[in-house]
């Protein structure tokens, strides 16, 4: 298993221009370091794997998403937040999404409770 550290970490970017704003604030603030690593967090639900245009009040579009993912600093962490009321297809929506934004390394399941067996399909695959 990798090792983790902490981190801090700004989650609802939708914008190249964001992305930029928060590594400036990051940076001039020396708010990463110190044992601490730095995270953008990108939203992404259910309505986006099957309206891969639609983009919401903090969500951007999974069209997009890739070329987010790419701005983001290498030095920081670029992590997928993902919710759905769907647990008996966790699995298959991580695959969908994997297929959408192939460069992803990290992501966060914002569910209640997912189902062990999903996340089993998920750790053996993704």
């Amino acid at each position: 298993m990798t090792e983790t550290k902490p981190y801090i970490g700004i989650t609802g970017l939708k914008t190249k221009d964001e992305i930029k704003s928060i590594t400036e604030i990051f940076e001039k603030n020396d708010l990463i370091g110190n044992g601490f690593d730095g995270m953008m967090g990108f939203l992404c639900d259910t309505h986006n794997i099957t309206d891969p245009k639609r983009t919401g009040k903090r969500s951007p579009s999974l069209e997009n998403m890739n070329e987010l993912i790419d701005a983001v600093p290498e030095k920081y962490i670029a992590m997928v937040h993902y919710h759905t009321t769907n647990h008996d297809s966790l699995f298959e929506e991580s695959i969908k999404l994997r297929e959408w934004i192939p460069n992803f390394g990290y992501i966060q399941y914002n569910v209640d409770w997912p189902s062990i067996q999903q996340l089993k399909k998920i750790e053996n695959r993704i």
